[in-house]
């Protein structure tokens, strides 16, 4: 029997407008007013995951930053997982030797290294992965990351040096590298996948997330449900990117691909509900309601 439910939110909640339906809305409180704990997942901070949420009043938890922190209904922090400062010295020297920007996520503020010349050039790839999205979104429905972007821009300021960044003495949980080169990021993500304690995902095709290995949304899914006295066979997962892939492979006892997730994802999954633009949350959360799991398509 399913007892909780965690779903991402961009591309798997979200329409490729951005926006919450009704339909995944009705389904999710369909779910918890018949006793099932419903989960965000994502790969957004806290902040930017409670604007899609905070006035549905849906969700009884939060993972957020891919892993990073966990946060309470009522905003409480109640686990974080930053990157260790020699780990994010060994992934910007990697990072170096390519054309890609470095985005260095903390809670408050992201930042980029350099001075304001560089970091212009550094928004000028930013576009040029914005257009390479939008044209892979046209070429395979995948969701484009244009907004995700544009709300990094405006609030990612730089910084001389990494040593300028630590004296400022707030944790970095995330590093989000964009490029408009696919076979180059996947290069990089080679040679990152090399370095200790570090976990690299993807949340479009035109970017790497770097965290700690630990903080990965399958890993700490399952040490927050089991926190609260569930199983891992009494979880469902929804997610649609790379940065799902942990807890679409886990195995949870119910694991659902959006339609239009990554290939890769689709075939970690179990199931395979419809697109993000069908309710495709509302599709899976349904069919499980109403005992008709195998309704929703196996991989």
């Amino acid at each position: 029997m399913i007892k909780v439910i965690a779903s991402d939110i961009d591309g798997t909640l979200l329409n490729r407008e951005h926006r919450l339906s009704l339909e995944n809305k009705k389904a999710i409180m369909r779910a918890r007013e018949s006793g099932i704990m419903f989960l965000i997942s994502t790969g957004r901070k806290y902040k930017d995951a409670i604007t899609v949420l905070e006035s549905e009043n849906l969700a009884d938890g939060y993972i957020t930053l891919s892993g990073a922190q966990t946060i309470s209904s009522q905003g409480e922090l109640l686990s974080s997982i930053p990157l260790t400062r020699d780990n994010i010295f060994k992934v910007m020297k990697c990072a170096s030797s390519y054309p890609v920007s470095v985005i260095l996520n903390t809670i408050e503020q992201d930042y980029m290294i350099g001075n304001q010349l560089e970091m212009e050039e550094s928004l000028r790839l930013r576009e040029m992965a914005l257009h390479e999205e939008k044209r892979a979104e046209r070429e395979t429905g995948h969701r484009d990351g244009r907004s995700l972007i544009q709300m990094l821009k405006k609030r990612t300021v730089a910084v001389s040096t990494l040593d300028t960044l630590f004296l400022k003495g707030a944790p970095v949980y995330k590093l989000f590298i964009i490029g408009s080169n696919q076979q180059i990021l996947n290069q990089l993500d080679c040679e990152i996948r090399q370095i200790p304690d570090i976990a690299s995902a993807s949340s479009y095709i035109t970017n790497l997330e770097i965290t700690h290995a630990k903080a990965q949304k399958g890993l700490v899914l399952r040490d927050f449900i089991e926190q609260r006295g569930y199983k891992m066979k009494e979880v469902m997962t929804i997610g649609d990117s790379m940065n799902d892939y942990s807890m679409i492979s886990m195995d949870y006892g119910v694991t659902v691909a959006m339609e239009n997730a990554m290939e890769q994802l689709k075939k970690a999954a179990k199931y395979v509900t419809t697109d993000c633009d069908q309710h495709g949350v509302a599709y899976a959360i349904n069919c499980l309601l109403d005992g008709n799991i195998g309704d929703i398509r196996k991989k």
